[in-house]
């Protein structure tokens, strides 16, 4: 009975000691794996140089499940779009995971992503439907390392080249981790560093980073030359579409947001660029402005991307449809500055 007793528990002791080592193992050879084949087939980081030829982009609702739009703009303006917008909120789950399949369809086509990555608390189960306060020092402390070194590693999977605007507009008391929730410029700093940091440890060579100010006075929340690789700037017309509002041209909307970050001597990209039709002519706007950039008064700028929305938000959170594309005369009003600024097709 004893001797049963004994090989009994040393089997259970081998069996486990089995599954241990195993189990390590298949750690190892995972991170082995990694290390050795994942990482270094990493591309590297789009290359942002506004030196070169202007390069276009595009947000649309329906990319990249859709490109027909897409095409139909490329076509009418003789030009290729090389950046493809999109938006994902932070949280628990697969919708808000690392999408593979979406980033990979836009690779395939021969684009490259710009993810506009927004801190959103709420979707994690301990702050569900809460709006949280101070949330930037949350992540600053680490406390959603877990989501963002899962997030990197995904990145290094996908391995193409991607833009990511992390917290974009910091000030815009839309956003929860706006400076109205008590989110201090050392909060917002130290977040985006720790967020880069796990990138690059990771081997997330692949990923630029764009720092997007929301207003000439967000200087104190600039992280730092070395965690950022372009500054984004969003502009927007409004015209006469909110309560005492008036028509603005892209200068004088580009202009202060231009003069208060070229001193960083970062490229610039225009993430977010749309103008309504209230109180003026879409067609103009646009002229107006590739006039500006051909004539070199804005020569930092590497990249406009059309914010092409039919709902887009004023900022009293009104509807403004803001599509370039939802005025076919602007193209061949803009074309031919296009095509001296842009590389064709």
């Amino acid at each position: 009975m004893k001797k049963t007793m004994f090989l009994l528990f040393f089997l259970l002791i081998a069996i486990a000691g089995y599954h241990f080592f195993v189990q390590k193992m298949d750690v190892g050879m995972r991170r082995l794996y990694y290390e050795k084949i994942l990482k270094p087939r990493v591309k590297p980081a789009p290359v942002i140089r506004y030196h070169d030829k202007l390069t276009l982009g595009i947000y649309r609702p329906e990319l990249p499940m859709n490109f027909a739009v897409f095409f139909m703009m490329q076509d009418s303006l003789r030009a290729r779009f090389n950046i493809i917008s999109l938006y994902q909120s932070w949280g628990m789950g697969s919708d808000y995971d690392f999408n593979e399949e979406i980033m990979k369809e836009i690779a395939r086509h021969g684009y490259t992503p710009m993810l506009t990555w927004e801190p959103w608390l709420s979707a994690f189960p301990e702050y569900k439907n809460q709006l949280v306060y101070r949330s930037l020092r949350k992540i600053a402390d680490g406390d959603f390392d877990h989501y963002i070194i899962r997030y990197a590693r995904s990145a290094v999977y996908f391995a193409h080249p991607m833009y990511l605007r992390f917290a974009h507009e910091m000030t815009n008391p839309w956003y929860g981790w706006a400076a109205k929730y008590n989110n201090k410029p050392k909060d917002y700093r130290d977040a985006w560093n720790h967020v880069v940091h796990i990138f690059r440890m990771e081997g997330a060579g692949n990923v630029a980073f764009v720092w997007t100010p929301y207003s000439v006075a967000d200087t104190a929340f600039y992280p730092g030359d070395s965690s950022v690789d372009a500054i984004g700037i969003d502009v927007f017309n409004y015209g006469t579409s909110q309560p005492g509002g008036i028509w603005k041209d892209f200068y004088s909307v580009c202009k202060p947001m231009y003069d208060a970050y070229k001193k960083i001597h970062k490229p610039f990209i225009l993430a977010e660029v749309g103008t309504t039709t209230a109180g003026g002519s879409r067609k103009d706007w646009y002229k107006e402005m590739f006039h500006e950039l051909a004539i070199g008064t804005f020569p930092n700028i590497a990249s406009v991307v059309f914010f092409d929305n039919p709902s887009g938000r004023s900022p009293d959170g009104l509807y403004v449809d803001l599509r370039l594309s939802a005025d076919s005369s602007v193209y061949a009003a803009i074309k031919d500055n296009v095509q001296l600024l842009v590389n064709t097709k």
